[in-house]
């Protein structure tokens, strides 16, 4: 086996994303140590130079790879448009991401519910303060006024998050249509119907 030197930084950075290209291509049941020790060039013990434990090392996967998620989400933030077009941005980014890296995302998912349960549910809660933060902000504005049987911006941010997780489920991966013209569209038309109830103060939704 031929060996590199790193800088410890760098090396470190390697392991990381050794880990989490074998776990996504694989299943992180299938990833041994071993595996991601041939995959940077180096031997098992020096991964446990810069993590004590497999556990450590996956903890470090999942932070990491939901923070990028996350920023690559509030990216999709832009305060200066409508509120409609606010929210149907980030619950595209959100759904966008799921969509085009499925396999991916669905192994990440299994990992963080095995290694990091805490961290995907403060993932989750990251997006849905972003959403609670737009619809505060339209009521704010006059431009929302929400039914009764939402008590707050927060609990008509969980609902949206739901709906447009269960609209996502929806989309077909084996028609013609480009998934992402099936997602923008379902979306758009979920974020339109919720508006329009919420504009109104009597809007029901399930």
């Amino acid at each position: 086996m031929v060996r590199t030197r790193k800088a410890p930084a760098d090396r470190r950075a390697q392991i990381l994303q050794a880990t989490f290209d074998l776990v996504t291509q694989q299943g992180y049941q299938s990833v041994s140590m071993r595996d991601v020790a041939a995959r940077c060039g180096i031997s098992k013990a020096a991964i446990y130079v810069y993590f004590p434990t497999k556990e450590a090392l996956y903890n470090t996967v999942i932070q990491n790879a939901l923070a990028l998620r996350l920023q690559l989400i509030e990216a999709a933030l832009t305060p200066d448009l409508p509120v409609y077009e606010q929210l149907f941005n980030v619950l595209h980014a959100v759904f966008h991401l799921t969509a085009y890296k499925s396999e991916s995302m669905t192994s990440l998912i299994e990992l963080s519910h095995v290694y990091a349960e805490a961290d995907l549910a403060a993932h989750k809660l990251a997006i849905v303060q972003m959403l609670t933060d737009i619809i505060a902000t339209g009521e704010q504005q006059g431009g929302i006024q929400l039914p009764v049987q939402l008590a707050s911006a927060s609990d008509a941010a969980h609902l949206l998050i739901d709906a447009a997780t269960g609209v996502a489920g929806t989309l077909d991966m084996h028609t013609d249509a480009p998934v992402d013209q099936q997602l923008r569209q379902k979306l758009s038309q979920l974020t339109s119907t919720f508006l329009c109830g919420w504009q109104s103060g009597t809007g029901h939704h399930r």
